[in-house]
């Protein structure tokens, strides 16, 4: 049986992860002229095992800024899935973390009318 995991841990090394391994996302990055990844959340553990493979859900929230920091940006936030393997420590080793931006054009999705150019 797998030990148990510190999920505040596990939360803060898939952020870092994510920010510094991860990067660029070309998910995140084909939304908007800069993605800043925020924070980390609603995290459920799928799997986990004793040789530090994790599977699980979560959540990223981002800032997404179209064209200046000052004027032009949104907040929002994507599910995204993880596959990862952690040391003794709970840091992150290896790992994909696919993100679902999908619902970034579901607004379009919605209605009968094309998307507009």
């Amino acid at each position: 049986m797998a030990k148990e995991l510190d999920l505040d841990a596990l939360r803060e090394h898939l952020l870092d992860f994510m920010i510094n391994s991860q990067y660029p996302h070309d998910d995140l990055d084909s939304l908007a002229k800069e993605t800043h990844i925020e924070r980390i959340t609603d995290l459920v553990i799928d799997s986990s095992d004793d040789d530090g493979h994790v599977t699980g859900t979560s959540t990223v929230e981002v800032e997404l800024v179209y064209e200046n920091e000052d004027d032009d940006s949104s907040t929002d936030s994507f599910p995204f899935s993880f596959d990862i393997t952690i040391d003794e420590g709970g840091k992150i080793i290896m790992g994909k973390t696919p993100i679902d931006t999908s619902s970034f054009y579901a607004a379009d999705d919605e209605t009968d009318e094309p998307a507009t150019e």
